[in-house]
């Protein structure tokens, strides 16, 4: 790594590369007259009491003052002298290298090869909404007074824009935007058009030290595994594809504002749901692991006001603590909540629903409304995409996929690994079908299905695992489009998967790894039958999720081959909501009912709960009183059924979030609890447990 780092560093010396914008001022004293000391994140001001929002990436370039404005901003910030505390230099490497103190905010022991970063830790989407907050804050601050009336009305509501990844390009276009790709780009300034290096295309280090960057030798699927999956995608071994060197490439702050959507929507359908406590499992600058963190954890290195305050993730609950919203979350709409939500999911299901089954079941509604009969139109004029279907070709494929009641199964694969598997970051890759031979052509291949990435550094590994989900269905749906099969019923995709899904893994260096190889690898493909929305304003309605899978084979490499077997198929009590990590905090010293694998039920009480049982362990292992350890499956508390056949080793996002809902007065509760009814008065004394006024029977 250091070696092709000074490699790369003597070629580059040898290329001439684009200059920064030329003020025809010194920009480096614009940033020095702006430096606290310390720095503090304050709010950006509201516009005539309006929150301004976030724009897409593709939605601010249709604005060509804040285009320039924010490509000037961002060279800028580039350019700054390293030695600055707002440099991009030192703003980048609070979340990694060089691992230095950073506003003044000094390490913990054992913290020394980690940033302030919290990954993998409940405090994940918190943080970078402070992280980012920090970064639009200077953004907003570069801007020279001298510039045109037009620039400054730009500035005044100006946010830094988010990357949309996940939503169909429009046509001929790729969710790639082309000026991540161009070393250089013309833009317009106080000085007038220049060509500059390109923000967006990747940051040089000046000078690149190379003692700095030589570091020597469930539940499934959550807001980090996204986060994930782009910076190894994305990455393709730049500084995006590695922890401690990610925050150094542009497109870094435009994908983690595209996370921190997707949790402030999150945070509009379940809004008494937040940050919980949870052990950290991997240290950080400023933490060290097995520290307990919760809403209340001191996000640093970011000072709140002038008296050392710092930020926490009770304070940063709401994004407009910082002065900025997204349009699907902004408040200044002034709408009811139920409104807002009904909103929200309308946005969604138009973005990133649109092909989904319940989405065809919806459009063949509204189709069928005006018209009695006849093919569906495409998905989104004008829109294309490997898994967007031409319904015109076959009007029937709606019926193919969902019954009369618009009922249907969804298909994903579950993926378990320890993190530090590969010493490094790697990606597990589906595909439908035979695949490409040469492993740097796998993240294009047309029958990619899906991939799963886990983002690692190489001292990272501490046994912990990660998991993630890979969905199948919309690859499912073109094979029935394409009449390789006729639907989505299990009878009909378990023999297929187990005959056409392969998995093929790729390290750093796009080296093959064979999955038989990587002893902690488990991957499950598991079904639920779901209940399309009717509305544009409702989400689909999924029933209990059914593992189809053993584990996997070791018998052969290639293909990877999947054990079906249905007589080990689980369910998992969808109405259930208990969460481990509550679980984990409230069961010692409860009496529980626990029912195991071969149906023996097991009375007693919880004497010892481990904090380890949420980030290492498949199965919980309790000591009930007067038994022997057992390994739970299922546990009865207060009349509400858990069901945990592995248990989630990277907590997702509604593990991390919590109900925190006004529970009933004790009294009340412990009536209900035992049956009683509530309004019945309370049984005492007095009444020996009798329920006291009109209500009759014990207590």
């Amino acid at each position: 790594m250091l070696l092709s780092l000074v490699f790369l560093a003597t070629a580059a010396a040898a290329i001439p590369s684009p200059p920064a914008y030329d003020y025809g001022f010194e920009a480096a004293k614009v940033v020095k007259r702006q430096t606290q000391d310390p720095i503090i994140v304050t709010k950006l001001p509201s516009i005539n009491g309006t929150i301004p929002n976030r724009p897409d990436i593709r939605e601010l370039k249709e604005n060509p003052f804040k285009w320039n404005l924010f490509l000037l901003a961002s060279s800028m910030f580039q350019f700054t002298n390293q030695s600055e505390q707002l440099s991009w230099y030192q703003i980048a490497g609070i979340h990694g290298v060089p691992f230095v103190p950073w506003n003044g905010v000094p390490g913990v022991p054992g913290g020394e090869e980690r940033g302030y970063c919290t990954h993998m830790s409940i405090l994940f989407p918190s943080w970078h909404r402070v992280y980012l907050a920090l970064y639009e804050m200077i953004a907003s601050w570069f801007p020279d007074p001298t510039e045109r009336a037009y620039y400054q009305a730009a500035a005044i509501d100006f946010r830094i824009p988010y990357w949309d990844w996940a939503t169909t390009p429009p046509l001929g276009e790729s969710v790639y935007l082309s000026e991540f790709e161009q070393p250089a780009i013309q833009v317009y300034g106080p000085n007038g058009w220049q060509t500059i290096a390109n923000p967006l295309y990747s940051y040089k280090f000046r000078p690149l030290d190379p003692q700095v960057f030589s570091q020597g030798d469930t539940q499934y699927d959550s807001v980090e595994a996204l986060h994930d999956a782009m910076h190894v995608l994305v990455g393709d071994r730049g500084h995006l594809y590695y922890i401690q060197y990610s925050a150094f490439d542009p497109v870094f702050f435009l994908h983690h504002a595209m996370v921190e959507r997707i949790v402030a929507m999150w945070q509009v359908l379940y809004p008494t749901a937040w940050v919980t406590s949870q052990i950290a499992m991997e240290p950080s600058f400023t933490m060290s692991s097995g520290t307990v963190q919760n809403w209340l954890t001191e996000l640093k290195p970011f000072y709140a006001d002038a008296n050392g305050t710092f930020w926490n993730s009770a304070m940063a609950r709401d994004t407009t603590a910082f002065g900025y919203a997204y349009a699907e979350t902004n408040p200044s709409l002034g709408i009811h909540k139920s409104e807002e939500q009904a909103r929200l999911i309308a946005t969604i299901n138009r973005l990133y629903g649109s092909s989904s089954p319940s989405g065809l079941a919806r459009k063949q509604r509204r189709v069928a409304s005006k018209r009695k009969g006849g093919p569906l139109s495409q998905v989104r004029k004008g829109t294309t995409s490997k898994h967007v279907l031409d319904f015109s070709q076959d009007p029937d494929l709606e019926t193919k996929v969902a019954t009369e009641d618009d009922m249907y199964t969804e298909w994903v694969a579950n993926i378990h690994v320890q993190n530090g598997a590969l010493h490094g970051s790697f990606a597990i890759h589906f595909f439908l079908g035979e695949v490409p031979e040469e492993a740097p052509s796998w993240a294009s291949a047309p029958n990619l299905v899906g991939s799963m990435s886990v983002f690692a550094m190489k001292n990272m590994g501490s046994g912990n695992h990660v998991s993630g989900t890979v969905p199948l269905t919309s690859a499912l749906m073109h094979m029935v489009w394409a009449r390789t099969i006729s639907g989505l019923e299990p009878d009909e995709i378990v023999p297929f998967l187990e005959e056409r899904l392969q998995v093929r893994i790729v390290a750093e260096g796009s080296i093959e790894v064979e999955a038989t190889k990587i002893d902690s690898l488990h991957i499950q493909i598991a079904s639920a039958r779901v209940q399309a929305s009717r509305h544009e304003w409702e989400l689909p309605k999924w029933g209990p999720m059914v593992e189809r899978t053993a584990n996997l084979s070791r018998e052969v490499s290639h293909p990877v081959v999947f054990a079906f077997d249905e007589r080990h198929a689980q369910h998992t009590n969808a109405a259930a909501k208990m969460k481990l990590v509550r679980f984990l905090m409230k069961c010692a010293n409860e009496t529980v009912t626990i029912e195991l694998k071969n149906g023996t039920i097991v009375h007693g009480t919880i004497t010892s709960v481990s904090p380890q049982m949420n980030t290492a362990l498949r199965t919980v292992k309790m000591t009930p009183r007067g038994q022997d350890a057992v390994s739970l499956d299922t546990m009865n508390i207060r009349g509400s059924t858990i069901r945990y056949f592995i248990l989630p080793d990277s907590l997702p996002l509604d593990t991390l979030l919590i109900d925190d809902q006004p529970k009933p007065k004790n009294k009340a509760r412990k009536e209900a609890e035992r049956g009683g009814p509530v309004r019945g008065g309370r049984g005492g004394p007095r009444g020996r447990g009798r329920g006291r006024g009109r209500g009759r029977g014990r207590g």
